[in-house]
């Protein structure tokens, strides 16, 4: 069998300001959105990551998790180019963004960020 990787899909208190956040920390961009099921869904493209962002759908009542490690998905992660890292940083600093974890490592530096509703986010550059 081979497999594809095609989406994450990230449920959001609210749906706005998490599709705002994605486009201004990721630079995403909307290929599609719509009502699904009675809350509004949004397809973004990051890089080459396909993000399904919605809001909560009536009846439902999601939990979180604001503790590492989780079980489930922990964090969701991408490679910058070569000298991105310390661009990505300076950006997140400027924005307010809680900047969890970082490390330098042997063979890449790494900093862990936090999103809406406690979505953390990798950013990585290759050495």
């Amino acid at each position: 069998m081979k497999l594809t990787y095609e989406h994450v899909h990230l449920i959001h208190q609210n749906h706005d300001s998490a599709v705002k956040f994605y486009k201004k920390v990721l630079g995403a961009k909307i290929v599609d959105s719509q009502i699904r099921k009675g809350s509004q869904q949004t397809k973004l493209i990051a890089g080459n990551s396909l993000l399904i962002v919605r809001g909560i759908r009536p009846k439902e009542k999601p939990s979180s998790s604001n503790k590492t490690p989780r079980l489930g998905i922990d964090h969701i992660g991408f490679y910058v180019e070569t000298g991105g890292l310390a661009k990505i940083k300076e950006s997140l600093i400027q924005k307010d963004i809680l900047i969890i974890e970082e490390d330098d490592m042997p063979h890449l530096k790494y900093l862990y960020c936090e999103g809406p509703d406690q979505i953390i986010i990798e950013f990585m550059e290759k050495k």
